[in-house]
């Protein structure tokens, strides 16, 4: 019989199942049985989508009927571990397949199955196989989805099933919907009152267990698993307030899922007086960091990550292929660059402004690629401040030798969201400095006073299907904006965030409101020291762009690009928007290689005619000057 696949339950799950379980001593083996009625409709015009495929079913009265029961031989187990299968059996009416009902002879039946590729979501797997009095064999299989959505919907997730009928060789017949019948899962309530009678359409029965008192334990503890599963998907506030990564208050790894597809690092970094060491243990002086991959000899590639985190977002393993792999593939010598913003690095705690990080640290990342790899020149990727940064360093002509560049969702002309204006307006930064606070973090461990600032950020207003337990999305989102969406992520990234983000410092928050205010990169003071001389910038540039990004706006980017095109033509600068995508998950999101990074690759492998920069013109008379004075060469 074909058993249903089920992910390993995270560790911290199956600790807190464990905990609450109910331990009874083993005189004998109880058993648990549920019984369930459903009724829908499905359609053999229909395949692939549930909802269109009952509502054809209901046109063409293709009915469906199922009376289901559910058993688990072993009760210890189901409480122990809630995705323990079960036998089903029971009976099923399909007019369209059998004028007769037909038998429910064998199958399996989970009832809390974690969904890998969807955050924050579980189903309840059904999988019937189906025997007609005249030999035929079919196979209905059906989930029911357990989300979170806007509104109140546990009770329809739990009454739904989606299922799909075959033939017992694998070709499908239709696919369609079956609810149970009203009051669904409460008939649970009716628990040890006699035997379950044909109407009820939800029962819970306890078998194996001679004494009363025992029974009624058993019983009692599986609507306690119900309830407590119910709670964890539906519960919001009621479940989520310890929702805190568990840990001693550091900040967690991401949680291994694979070997990286990379070769050995080597890693090298800055300290004071601008010396480069070479080794993994970063100084107590360390403000830059290069960690480089050798992937081939098309050139080197640095890539720069966000504010308050790092580079480690490029090689996340919680995902099939991430951005340093699809680069190494393809052939580059990809460089990850640590700017003094990075959470893995000493001076991520200090004071600082984004100046900084484009007019001190860009360049001497560049320089020391150059310096290292021989290279004439390198490209050059950045992600939001990452790319802010970039775009304002090659602005203000400190990087001459980076001879083409992605920018993703940070542009020099950036227009963010309302709620971000309204952050902006009210000066929230220089609040939180006149409060006496110099860094933000999100909070590791729960604590009381950790719960109440979570509670606090429940009133930060978060667009609706991005709304989630995790308390580190709602620190996220209140200080800088949603980053993601959850649709774009697994359920393993989303728990790997935990270990993506980290402090920022307030000095650098209020630069970026500073630019925000006025809808353009300039400098801490608000100078216009970036926008000044447009010329700079004569070089292949890309610019990404989320059309679903919660914090910078799509029209921000295009404006970029307009006053570039009309600065020095248009032949050097082009954009992709990228559908359904917001900001971070463009790196991250579980198809990101697929959607995103092919367009980074097309970008750096495109040869470009570059029009002659100013700084190299500036170099020339000079040079000239030079040779002269020396005389001919012997």
């Amino acid at each position: 019989m074909s058993i249903v696949s089920r992910p390993e339950i995270p560790s911290s799950e199956r600790d807190a199942t464990s905990r609450d379980v109910t331990s009874f001593p083993s005189r004998d083996l109880a058993a648990l049985r549920f019984r369930e009625r459903l009724g829908g409709c499905f359609s053999t015009r229909v395949t692939d989508d549930f909802r269109a495929g009952f509502a054809q079913g209901r046109r063409a009265r293709t009915s469906i009927r199922i009376d289901l029961t559910v058993d688990f031989d072993d009760a210890d187990a189901l409480l122990r571990d809630p995705s323990t299968p079960a036998r089903p059996s029971g009976r099923a009416w399909v007019p369209v397949l059998s004028s007769a009902p037909l038998t429910i002879e064998g199958g399996e039946c989970v009832l809390n199955e974690p969904d890998p590729d969807q955050v924050e979501t579980w189903h309840a797997r059904y999988r019937l196989v189906l025997v007609a009095d005249d030999g035929g064999r079919y196979v209905l299989d059906g989930f029911k989805e357990l989300h979170d959505h806007p509104g109140l919907d546990a009770w329809s997730d739990t009454a739904i099933l989606n299922l799909t009928l075959r033939t017992d060789d694998g070709r499908t017949l239709g696919a369609g919907r079956a609810r149970a019948a009203w009051p669904g899962p409460l008939r649970a309530l009716r628990l040890g009152r006699g035997p379950w009678a044909p109407w009820a359409p939800w029962a819970i029965e306890v078998r194996g267990v001679a004494d009363a008192g025992r029974r009624r334990e058993y019983e009692l503890a599986a609507l306690k698993l119900l309830t407590r599963h119910l709670r964890r998907i539906y519960g919001g506030p009621l479940d989520e307030a310890r929702r805190f990564p568990a840990g001693t208050g550091r900040r967690p790894a991401a949680p291994g899922r694979r070997a990286l597809r990379l070769p050995e690092p080597e890693i090298r970094w800055c300290g004071e007086g601008g010396r480069w060491h070479e080794g993994a243990e970063v100084g107590a002086d360390g403000w830059l960091r290069l960690i480089r991959y050798r992937g081939g000899a098309k050139g080197p590639v640095l890539l720069a990550a966000g504010f308050g985190m790092s580079t480690g977002a490029f090689v996340t393993d919680t995902i099939r292929t991430n951005l340093a792999e699809f680069l190494v593939e393809h052939g580059y010598d990809v460089w990850l660059f640590d700017y003094r913003a990075s959470i893995d690095l000493p001076s991520s705690a200090t004071q600082f402004t984004i100046d900084a990080i484009a007019t001190e640290d860009w360049p001497a990342a560049v320089a020391e690629v150059r310096r290292v790899t021989g290279a004439a020149d390198v490209q050059a990727y950045g992600h939001c401040v990452g790319s802010g940064s970039l775009l304002m360093a090659l602005a203000a002509g400190k990087l001459p030798d980076v001879r083409s560049a992605v920018c993703a969702q940070f542009p020099l002309h950036p227009v963010t969201s309302r709620l971000n204006r309204l952050k902006t307006t009210l000066h929230v930064s220089e609040l939180l400095t006149a409060a006496g606070l110099r860094l933000v973090r999100p909070a590791r461990r729960f604590t009381l006073p950790n719960a109440a600032v979570d509670l606090a950020l429940r009133a930060v207003p978060v667009p609706s299907p991005e709304r989630c337990g995790q308390a580190l999305c709602r620190w996220i989102n209140a200080i800088f904006g949603c980053t993601h969406r959850h649709a774009q992520l697994n359920q393993a990234t989303h728990e790997a965030l935990h270990g993506m983000f980290g402090v920022g410092n307030i000095a650098s928050l209020q630069h970026l409101a500073t630019m925000m205010r006025a809808g353009l990169a300039v400098d801490a003071a608000g100078g216009d020291v970036y926008t000044r001389d447009p010329r700079f910038l004569r070089l292949p540039i890309h610019f990404l762009q989320g059309t679903e990004n919660y914090i910078f706006l799509p029209e921000g980017s295009a404006r970029t690009l307009r006053w570039l095109r009309d600065a020095n033509g248009p032949e050097l600068y082009s954009r992709s928007l990228l559908p359904g995508y917001a900001h971070l998950d463009a790196i991250i999101g579980q198809n990101a290689d697929r959607d995103v990074y092919p367009l980074i690759l097309q970008h750096l492998q495109a040869p470009a005619e570059v029009p002659e920069s100013p700084v190299e013109a500036e170099r020339k008379p000079v040079e000239a000057e030079r040779e002269a004075a020396s005389g001919p060469s012997r």
